[in-house]
């Protein structure tokens, strides 16, 4: 048995001040029951280490919320999926940008 390949068709779903809401779908070839997969997120201009989640779901078409994000920053995401023959490829890293932290209003002025 072999890793897994790459997931597929990463992309977000919805941002707020503090977390990116991601989605991909399984890869094209498991190589066998995926046990796991791994979110690896770092600020865009951050040479050190990535924070990882592992998430677990057997669905073909996966979403996860990354949270305690600042506000109006942008990050690196991948995501790898894991057998139990290892660990596969990371998928492309997708960058995304959080929103601005605060309210926002409108008002027409007369």
């Amino acid at each position: 048995m072999a890793a897994p390949s790459t997931p597929t068709h990463l992309k977000v779903v919805r941002t707020t001040s503090t977390s990116v809401t991601i989605a991909w779908n399984r890869p094209d070839s498991p190589n066998g029951n995926i046990t796991l997969y791994r979110v690896m997120y770092w600020p865009r201009n951050n040479t050190g280490t990535a924070v990882g989640q592992q998430w677990q779901s057997n669905a073909r078409y996966v979403e996860f919320t990354v949270t305690q994000l600042k506000p109006f920053s942008t990050y690196q995401i991948q995501v790898l999926a894991v057998n139990d023959a290892g660990t596969g490829e990371a998928s492309q890293p997708l960058t995304v940008t959080t929103d601005e932290d605060g309210e926002c209003f409108s008002f027409v002025l007369s």
